[in-house]
């Protein structure tokens, strides 16, 4: 070789351990933050009214309660009014 293969970087352990913890904890928050921002401010409600059922593949699913349609996770296919009218 010529000498000018890739260039390494010295690092002391120390520093090596604190950036590593420093990345970790980072995307442990960044992970926990994601989670925060998907499931507030829209609790899921569990009842009859938030169950769908597929009529072409029989997939049963929860639909929002705020949701106007309703699209079948398995086949794709959308059920513009899936509540019943009362």
């Amino acid at each position: 070789g010529d000498g000018r293969g890739a260039a390494m970087i010295a690092i002391d352990i120390r520093a090596g351990f604190l950036i590593y913890l420093c990345l970790a904890l980072g995307a442990a928050a960044a992970l926990g933050a994601r989670h925060w921002w998907q499931t507030w401010g829209e609790p899921w409600n569990i009842s009859e009214e938030n169950v769908c059922r597929c009529s072409g593949c029989l997939c049963t699913f929860l639909v929002r309660r705020r949701a106007r349609s309703a699209v079948c996770p398995r086949c794709g296919q959308t059920y513009p009014n899936y509540r019943k009218q009362a």
